[in-house]
């Protein structure tokens, strides 16, 4: 698990210094007289087309951070149902969730493996050779891991709780909301002084933006463009 979670924060690293480059770009734009022949060059070219790169800049960011957001969640599930199957010897002696889920999600599986999301070694010979051993043989059984992380909505809080529900973590929001680091975190966002004191939509409520404006950008809707040194309020969000 160590590991996702280094990746996830390498990549919004790389975020961030992304956001800082286009920063560096809007500073230049902001110069009077340049005098080095490259930034007069670079104005001009792009002083009339930087409204629109804007833009282009704040989409690219929306998808890239739901996207490694995304793979984030999906990989922290395999690698869950993963150590599951390293830990349990025989199929049938498996969470019954996860039994009854596996077969299921493999077969929902099958119909999608032909997306480029699944290219690699998995293909539907292995699902179903996978799903064989598992029944039949009942031992030395492989599960077919990426199935659990498959989904067809958006990740907000309620998505998240279905899907992790799916492998036997009911209601993950309740226990994110009991987790201390995370419980400190909201309670100075906010400056309260008890978690309680907001609904679970408004402590998940970036959680639930990110995955709406991902969906706006996708569908080309227009949208409210964050400025680059955006920084999340402190107060209380506004309820709807």
């Amino acid at each position: 698990m160590e590991s996702i979670q280094n990746q996830f924060i390498e990549e919004l690293n790389q975020l961030e210094q992304l956001i800082e480059f286009f920063d560096i770009e809007q500073e230049i734009l902001k110069i009077e007289s340049p005098k080095e022949t490259k930034v007069i060059e670079f104005k001009e070219k792009y002083s009339t087309f930087y409204s629109q790169k804007r833009i282009f800049n704040y989409n690219t960011l929306i998808i890239s951070l739901y996207g490694f957001f995304e793979k984030f969640i999906e990989n922290i599930l395999i690698q869950y149902i993963d150590k599951v199957n390293s830990i349990f010897q025989l199929y049938n002696k498996l969470p019954e969730i996860i039994l009854r889920n596996h077969f299921k999600l493999s077969i929902d599986l099958l119909d999608k493996i032909q997306s480029p999301r699944y290219s690699g070694p998995l293909n539907k010979e292995v699902i179903i050779q996978r799903l064989h051993e598992c029944i039949n043989i009942n031992e030395n059984f492989q599960l077919n891991k990426e199935a659990f992380s498959q989904h067809s909505a958006n990740f907000r809080l309620q998505v998240l709780d279905d899907i992790f529900g799916r492998v036997g973590i009911e209601s993950l929001s309740t226990i994110l909301k009991k987790n201390e680091k995370f419980s400190t975190y909201i309670k100075a966002k906010y400056e309260l002084s008890e978690i309680n004191e907001l609904t679970s939509d408004e402590i998940f409520s970036l959680l639930n933006d990110l995955a709406e404006r991902r969906n706006e950008v996708a569908h080309g809707v227009p949208s409210e463009i964050l400025s680059n040194e955006t920084h999340m309020t402190k107060k209380r969000p506004p309820r709807e």
